[in-house]
């Protein structure tokens, strides 16, 4: 009897003892579920920012209208409550032509998704990007324009000798998740990360296609340019250009198109 009653005592202060951990680890899974959440919602708003016009992300209002919650079908907004909760979270915006006056070369994405203010402590997660302002096609045909400064990166990569090197902006958003990783601890790093050691772009390079069509009763033919150059980031001096030429005739237009 006794020895029943000294268990059925150890259980209860066990049991007592554990009841705070059960607590803690059911508020920190609900800490974590809400992250995940802002941190989905952010990766989401950088998605449908990408699927916007150059014209549209390089528009002076940029910032105010992705507030709005009627601009671009209903995408963007400043609040963001998940389908079926009450909660809502605070999103911020922020784009940035680069450079700031005259023909951006890229834009800088910032979307900030901050967590209820019920979830104490609230937490703000960042996600970021960069678009790249695109060869502009000025001719009539569909050309894949990203194809002509991947080819032109490659043969510089493979024959400068590590003389250029090009920054992988397009990875940027997960490269800044895995530096916040690291800086939290979450996972191990090789370097401090605390330190800034995302380099910026000393040159940006650009280019533009365009083309001239005639069509007479003996046929039709197109004459197409494509002009590349290079700009110093510094002093926004164009430091090379070239350019080629090709020319495409034909007795019917969809024969050669």
């Amino acid at each position: 009897m006794v020895e029943l009653i000294v268990t059925v005592v150890l259980a209860g202060i066990i049991f007592a003892a554990m009841v705070p951990l059960f607590v803690n680890a059911s508020k920190a899974s609900g800490r974590d579920r809400v992250r995940n959440v802002a941190a989905s919602a952010a990766q989401g708003r950088i998605d449908s920012i990408r699927l916007l016009s150059w014209s549209q992300l390089t528009d002076p209002s940029i910032n105010t209208n992705l507030q709005s919650s009627t601009f671009a079908g209903g995408l963007f907004g400043s609040t963001y409550t998940p389908p079926g909760s009450n909660s809502v979270y605070a999103v911020q915006y922020s784009v940035t032509p680069v450079p700031s006056s005259g023909q951006a070369n890229y834009v800088q994405v910032r979307v900030s998704v901050t967590t209820p203010s019920s979830s104490s402590p609230t937490y703000t997660t960042t996600m970021a990007t960069i678009v790249l302002n695109p060869v502009d096609n000025q001719t009539r045909f569909p050309i894949n324009k990203d194809i002509f400064l991947t080819r032109i990166r490659a043969q510089l990569n493979s024959k400068a000798a590590g003389k250029v090197m090009f920054l992988d902006r397009a990875q940027m958003a997960a490269l800044e998740q895995e530096r916040n990783l690291k800086r939290q601890g979450t996972v191990t790093a090789s370097a401090d990360p605390n330190v800034q050691e995302f380099k910026g772009g000393d040159y940006f390079l650009s280019g533009s296609l365009q083309g001239l069509s005639t069509r007479t009763a003996k046929g039709t033919s197109d004459y197409i340019l494509y002009d590349f150059h290079l700009t110093d980031a510094r002093t926004s001096v164009m430091v090379w250009e070239d350019s080629a030429e090709i020319k495409k005739q034909g007795l019917e237009d969809a024969a050669y198109r």
